[in-house]
């Protein structure tokens, strides 16, 4: 675990395992903690990068976020290993910026998961970001708290007590101009042409998640390598609503490890 400068900013990054790599991008709000269950999974065979995203959790950052410099950032974290490629896990925003990244960059993605992505949202998806962005910066992040948890797909009855104070925790853990300004970067994506695509891509859709099956399947017409699963009773978090179901599907889908990636 480490923090490095890149240009005036500095991002938190975990570099655990070795061999061929793959890379964890979080989700909004979230940070690369979410991804414990599954670093500790792959990184018996790969080596496992995950870091916090500029403006979330150990990261800063002197500058708005975008989706193109997140995605330099992907560029710059492969490079520090180094290596040509990888493969790749995004969920929600982190599958925004790896749909950017994979339209732009197709040599460097070998495999690619996306769970829960935010793909072609519609203008009523994209006012909901806008409103939560003005939300937080009138009343701070705690005015999340206040939101029902149908905001963030979640269920009170089933999605355990605990599980949904880490999940506030971790959203009261950002700073709220960067977690707002980040909101507005999801409103106002354009939608990456995938057409091109011709990386093996798995997209994961939690049935209970805001947008996540109508974005998933617009992702999976859009690449012809892409298979959709359905998963049930998963929401907004799934990899800390259900992580051992989430890590076996991601798990299976990238066995065996790819040689040559280093």
């Amino acid at each position: 675990m480490r923090t490095i400068t890149n240009d005036e900013d500095q991002l938190w990054v975990d570099v655990e395992g070795t061999g061929a790599p793959v890379l964890l991008v979080h989700g909004l709000g979230g940070t690369s903690t979410v991804f414990e269950p599954l670093t500790e999974r792959l990184s018996g065979r790969s080596t496992v990068l995950r870091f916090d995203l500029r403006g979330h959790g150990r990261s800063s950052t002197t500058s708005r976020p975008s989706i193109g410099a997140w995605a330099d950032d992907l560029d710059w974290l492969l490079d520090s290993i180094p290596t040509a490629s990888a493969d790749f896990v995004g969920i929600g925003l982190g599958a925004l910026v790896l749909e950017h990244y994979v339209a732009t960059r197709p040599d460097r993605v070998r495999r690619l998961v996306l769970v829960n992505p935010l793909h072609g949202l519609d203008e009523h998806h994209r006012a909901r970001y806008k409103n939560r962005a003005e939300a937080v910066r009138a009343n701070g992040l705690r005015v999340l708290l206040d939101l029902a948890d149908e905001e963030f797909g979640a269920n009170p009855e089933t999605s355990p007590t605990i599980l949904r104070a880490l999940r506030r925790e971790l959203l009261l853990a950002q700073d709220p101009e960067q977690y707002a300004s980040a909101c507005e970067v999801i409103a106002s994506a354009h939608t990456s042409d995938l057409h091109r695509t011709d990386a093996p891509t798995l997209v994961l859709a939690g049935s209970d998640a805001t947008e996540s099956l109508s974005c998933a399947r617009t992702v999976a017409e859009r690449i012809a390598t892409a298979e959709l699963v359905e998963l049930g009773g998963l929401a907004d978090w799934p990899t800390i609503e259900q992580p051992t179901r989430l890590t076996d599907r991601i798990e299976a889908f990238l066995d065996p490890p790819l040689d040559g990636a280093a």
